[in-house]
């Protein structure tokens, strides 16, 4: 009976950096990149040999500063990283400086040399640097009567939204309406109307620049409870007995509040003041 026991006598080689997620990516945003192997890396002999979150990648965007998040037992890892304002569009992945490179074994026996290569891998990824934030005004609302309006304004700003709404948490508005644009960054400012009658209301408002970064502002109003409204919108009523054929009917209106100031226009066309009753 024999025996044989193949050799591998090299441990898993990197080949190249996946393709990255289409986007921008912002200073501060966190990116993740995928390292392909020629073979499977294995979980338990790579955690022996070092493999952990600590493990880095070295990148030109700055010394060590992707580190490991996953993928053994694939022949994938992934690393992550933060954006800094050094990053660029081009990001290299040096192999001879990457410790992680140097704690990746195979499915054998976890013995194998770890041949040092200087090697680059790159990618390209779309990176902007602009850290400018744009500015986002909700101005204080007013009220004629249950018609809200309140003016809003953004600076570098390519898009500037509003929502009313009752809920004081913009992460619970999805009514977003658009309240201007601009091309080229240059200030924006309108006006907003509402018609509400009661409850606190919220005017949100959110601005954002060309590369993705955000401000936000709010301004809201107390216009009371449905009992106890701090707005009462005029309203007239108006009722009269038809019954039976007659020359002149008896028309009965009502205001409220009783305070409202009405004109009734009759069918010869006089104006004048409301007071209660009115034959025609």
């Amino acid at each position: 009976m024999h025996h044989y026991q193949i050799a591998d006598t090299e441990e898993p080689v990197p080949i190249g950096i996946a393709p990255m997620a289409e986007g921008v990516y912002e200073v501060g945003d966190e990116i993740t990149i995928a390292i392909v192997f020629n073979e499977i890396v294995d979980d338990e002999y790579s955690a022996a040999a070092g493999l952990s979150a600590d493990s880095e990648l070295t990148t030109n965007w700055s010394w060590a500063d992707f580190k490991y998040a996953g993928g053994a037992g694939t022949n994938v890892l992934y690393f992550t990283g933060t954006v800094t304002e050094y990053a660029q569009n081009t990001l290299s992945v040096f192999r001879d400086r990457s410790t992680a490179f140097e704690q990746v074994r195979d499915m054998s026996s976890g013995t194998s040399e770890i041949e040092t290569v200087d090697e680059t891998f790159t990618t390209t990824v779309q990176v902007s640097t602009d850290s400018t934030s744009p500015t986002a005004h909700a101005g204080d609302i007013s009220n004629d009567n249950g018609s809200l309006s309140a003016t809003v304004s953004s600076t570098t700003a390519a898009k500037l939204e509003y929502a009313w709404s009752e809920a004081d948490d913009p992460a619970a508005v999805t009514s977003w309406q658009i309240a201007g644009a601009s091309s080229d960054s240059a200030p924006i400012s309108g006006t907003v109307t509402a018609a509400r009658t009661d409850g606190t209301w919220y005017l949100h408002v959110r601005a954002t620049s060309e590369t993705g970064l955000t401000a936000y502002d709010f301004s809201s109003i107390d216009l009371g409870t449905p009992d106890n409204p701090a707005v009462v919108v005029p309203t007239l009523t108006a009722t009269v007995d038809n019954n039976g054929w007659v020359k002149a009917r008896t028309i009965q209106i009502n205001r409220k509040p009783i305070n409202t100031g009405v004109t009734i226009k009759k069918p010869d066309g006089m104006a004048c003041p409301h007071k209660g009753n009115y034959k025609f």
